[in-house]
């Protein structure tokens, strides 16, 4: 994550629920070490990931999607986004849009009701 006007960047991770942010923990500290164990720094209390150079990652559960209306964010994904309700991705867009960010979602096919907003959005996208 670079640095932005001297700042570290503000990045959020969302999941469902704290049971399925494993998923980060295998990338970053399991066999796949993605980031360097020394570029970081983890930050049980505040749930995020501390970058050497002040950027960090928080770690974040939808399962109230007001969780995501809480401020400014430079980058944030949306992990298992069919899962999500939609209120999540709008309530999250605010703080990227203050800051000019990047929203990324990452989602499967869907397979309930509840995720046919995902579907609707990339359409939205690419019409």
């Amino acid at each position: 994550m670079p640095i932005v006007q001297g700042k570290g960047l503000v990045c959020w991770a969302i999941h469902v629920s704290h049971q399925e942010e494993e998923e980060y923990f295998d990338n970053l500290k399991g066999d796949y070490k993605i980031v360097p164990p020394q570029w970081y720094r983890w930050r049980a209390r505040q749930q995020r990931f501390e970058l050497v150079h002040g950027s960090y990652v928080q770690m974040s559960s939808s399962d109230d999607p007001r969780t995501t209306k809480r401020g400014k964010v430079d980058v944030a994904f949306i992990n298992e986004a069919q899962k999500q309700r939609q209120p999540t991705l709008v309530n999250m867009l605010y703080g990227v849009a203050d800051r000019g960010g990047l929203a990324i979602l990452a989602a499967n096919p869907n397979d309930s009701l509840s995720g046919e907003w995902v579907a609707k959005f990339k359409e939205g996208i690419t019409e």
